[in-house]
């Protein structure tokens, strides 16, 4: 969560708004935009990733412990 955070300030606080050119605003504004999607992207990818180490953990601390405990 807080890399997310840091992700997010990054990307505000390189802003660059220039008046002069609307297309500009719009570009930079994708941009930032696509700069948030891919720091959620991230932040879910590790939750997954996290997730599935654990349950991957539990499982095998199951089947060692019925194979201890069958013997």
């Amino acid at each position: 969560m807080l890399r997310r955070a840091a992700l997010i300030r990054i990307a505000r606080s390189s802003r660059r708004w220039r008046v002069s050119d609307p297309g500009s605003d719009i570009k930079q504004r994708n941009q930032e935009i696509a700069d948030n999607e891919s720091a959620r992207q991230a932040a879910s990818s590790v939750r997954v990733s996290t997730f599935a180490i654990a349950i991957t953990v539990v499982v095998a601390i199951a089947v060692f412990g019925w194979m201890f405990f069958r013997r």
